[in-house]
């Protein structure tokens, strides 16, 4: 009977893909990236040019700029701004032969104002969607990224633009941490009174949320459950933390995201 208790208990936590207080490791370790740095890493400042004319400041890292690799770009959330990610993330994604794009949206860090309410940008398929496309048409001319390995990942409004770059842009890897149904749906232009439409679902995506997250939950398997098609997995956690601060709760999130990466892209 132990036995079997045991074994239930297992499987409970398995399908919940709730990791347990063990996989918490001590704070001055950084899940998913190595002890030291393998490879240099090199970093230019860009700047580029929206179709409403606007300029967005971004972030270029590499390890040899000749060399031909996928990219990896970051998106952060509502409110903050490139330097969201982290130093360790980056250098293993560089040390894993990524280049890594980062840049900050319109009304954010260092790139220019637009004189709307900030919560538009939440919903307005006519604005953050512009600064992607930007930054993208600039990486398409990068010689020495592989435009045809490229992912994105993205926290809060950054899940939802990356569910746009998949639609619109050709991205071969998405991850959505935190994602938001009504950003999804305003940004992508896939709401529901259109559900009657043939809409062609999209696969190769990561997502995470927070159990007690709000909405942020239900509105993940929506999007899974209507949009969505193998391979992809859903990584859930009992929290009520929101983008960024679910990674920093959860910093094993970043070893699953680097291993996502190495199995589609």
């Amino acid at each position: 009977m132990l036995l079997l208790s045991l074994i239930f208990l297992a499987c409970n936590t398995e399908d919940k893909n709730i990791p347990d207080s063990d996989s918490k490791l001590p704070e001055n370790k950084n899940p998913g990236t190595p002890s030291a740095v393998l490879k240099p890493v090199e970093k230019d400042n860009f700047t580029v040019n929206t179709e409403d004319g606007l300029k967005i400041k971004g972030e270029y890292y590499y390890n040899d700029l000749n060399e031909k690799q996928p990219a990896v770009i970051l998106i952060h959330q509502f409110r903050s701004d490139k330097s969201e990610w982290k130093k360790e993330f980056i250098d293993a994604l560089i040390n894993m032969n990524y280049k890594v794009v980062t840049y900050d949206i319109r009304n954010h860090g260092e790139s220019d104002k637009v004189n709307i309410d900030d919560y538009q940008l939440l919903y307005d398929g006519n604005q953050t969607p512009k600064d992607l496309k930007a930054v993208f048409e600039w990486i398409n001319n990068q010689g020495g990224i592989d435009v045809t390995r490229t992912a994105v990942i993205g926290t809060s409004i950054g899940a939802a633009l990356a569910v746009y770059s998949k639609y619109n842009l050709g991205v071969k890897v998405v991850v959505c941490v935190s994602a938001g149904r009504k950003t999804f749906e305003g940004l992508t232009g896939f709401k529901e009174e259109i559900m009657g439409a043939v809409i062609p679902r999209f696969n190769n995506v990561l997502f995470f949320a927070g159990e007690n997250d709000g909405n942020c939950l239900n509105d993940t398997k929506y999007i899974i459950e209507n949009f969505v098609m193998q391979p992809f997995e859903l990584k859930v956690y009992q929290t009520n933390k929101h983008g960024k601060s679910l990674i920093k709760e959860y910093p094993k999130i970043n070893e699953i995201i680097l291993d996502w990466l190495k199995k589609y892209l």
